[in-house]
């Protein structure tokens, strides 16, 4: 039905049909467009599964860290010994300690070096040096503690000797070194 009246005439090409398309080009124009979104959907879900991966692998680590990485002891807080219910005092006999040090953790035995005096916290320093290396295998807490107690007293067994591990011998020959070289550098 065609009207000529000028009133309708800028509408009519909006009423009249589009030209008929090829099949066929219109049948890949359109696979085309819907492989292209879902390449694009296939892509984006493929990236939001290896960040969540990512952040789930991070997660994991801390709490790895968190719950089986090195505890932190207050110095300032005393922890009692195995079969005590109570704090130690602060008093507690350095021999007492000695006696006891295979049942008391190596954190503890420096903590009661902090404290101790004379070649009793040299002792104890050792003592928590060993136990750190055998229990955790915590090289730095060893040499740290083994280094104090060296510092502590430096004439007890400057050489390395036969009860000593490899850790404090080698520390001590590493301070024998230094020493011979400070003489020969003056």
């Amino acid at each position: 039905m065609e009207s000529h009246d000028p009133e309708f005439a800028p509408l009519e090409p909006l009423l009249t049909p589009a030209r008929p398309a090829d099949a066929t080009a219109l049948r890949q124009e359109l696979l085309n467009q819907t492989t292209d979104l879902l390449r694009r959907r296939a892509h984006r879900r493929r990236l939001i599964r290896n960040a969540a991966a990512l952040v789930a692998c991070y997660a994991a680590g801390l709490a790895t860290m968190y719950f089986a990485g090195p505890r932190l002891v207050r110095p300032d807080v005393p922890v009692p010994l195995p079969g005590e219910t109570a704090p130690a005092p602060a008093n507690r006999s350095v021999e007492r300690l000695i006696a006891l040090a295979a049942a008391v953790p190596a954190a503890r035995l420096e903590q009661e070096g902090e404290t101790a005096a004379g070649r009793e916290r040299a002792l104890l320093y050792r003592l928590a040096g060993a136990r750190y290396l055998e229990e955790a295998g915590d090289v730095r807490a060893a040499l740290r503690c083994y280094a104090n107690a060296l510092d502590v007293d430096p004439d007890a067994a400057p050489t390395p000797g036969g009860q000593d591990d490899w850790l404090l011998m080698a520390l001590k020959d590493a301070r024998q070194k230094e020493k011979a070289d400070a003489k020969n550098a003056n």
